[in-house]
């Protein structure tokens, strides 16, 4: 297990987990990584798993049913699949053959609530014809099921993985508010969760041409069929924005 980030933008980049070869069957990652119990069968979820030497039968774990296999190869295979709607919430194994992957796939029945990660974020402005680049902050949305208990929050919700989420900002505080920070600080991508910070300053429309560095709360909101469950207050994360140079 290990990170990768690309060279030239390092706050981009991503779990790694790699296997020895050694001639046996390893899965390395199921996508998505959850499957929503009940979902309309017109709905068509294409699972796709990674690895090496998959060959065999493909199993997702209980209450799950493998139909037509998409594509198919030693490295990768595409199943449709469907969860049932009496299916328990909770991560189960998948299985390729003689590949295994404990807890790999994640079933859950509603989307109780979203986290941003990461918690805390901080960004650097620059540019502007500086030396010093713009650093910007990439944030993901984690949906977790209730679990057993069916309260949201406790110890045993079931983690479900990244989802796919509408991203916007919002003032951090009072302060933020005031010096309209939402304006000046940078830019939201609202479908990667990537934030690019503003241009180094002065910036002549700040009370005293001050410069763009700022406050803000990231909102990631995931929706979940018709139910929209979103990242907010205690769950956002506070992105904190550098000035260019260090005085």
């Amino acid at each position: 297990m290990g990170a990768l980030f690309m060279h030239d933008s390092d706050e981009v980049g991503g779990a790694l987990k790699a296997v020895k070869e050694d001639g046996k069957p390893h899965i390395l990652s199921v996508s998505p990584s959850y499957l929503k119990a009940g979902a309309s069968t017109d709905v068509t979820i294409h699972v796709t798993i990674l690895g090496t030497g998959l060959q065999g039968e493909v199993s997702l774990g209980d209450r799950v049913k493998v139909g037509r296999v998409v594509s198919r190869a030693a490295g990768k295979v595409v199943v449709r699949a469907t969860a049932a709607s009496d299916a328990k919430a909770g991560r189960q194994e998948v299985r390729v053959g003689d590949a295994t992957a404990a807890d790999a796939l994640a079933v859950y029945c509603r989307l109780a609530r979203v986290e941003v990660t990461p918690s805390y974020s901080i960004a650097r402005i620059g540019g502007n014809g500086t030396s010093v680049p713009k650093v910007g902050a990439n944030h993901r949305a984690v949906g977790f099921d209730a679990g057993k208990d069916g309260v949201p929050g406790t110890e045993d919700d079931v983690r479900l993985g990244f989802m796919p989420a509408a991203w916007t900002v919002k003032r951090f505080d009072e302060i933020a508010e005031h010096d309209h920070d939402v304006k000046h600080a940078g830019m939201m991508d609202a479908a990667t969760g990537f934030f690019v910070p503003g241009e180094a300053g002065p910036n002549p429309e700040r009370p005293m041409s001050a410069n763009n560095v700022g406050n803000l709360t990231v909102v990631g909101t995931v929706k979940d069929g018709g139910e929209r469950g979103g990242a907010s207050g205690g769950h956002g994360t506070a992105l904190h924005l550098l000035p260019d140079a260090v005085t």
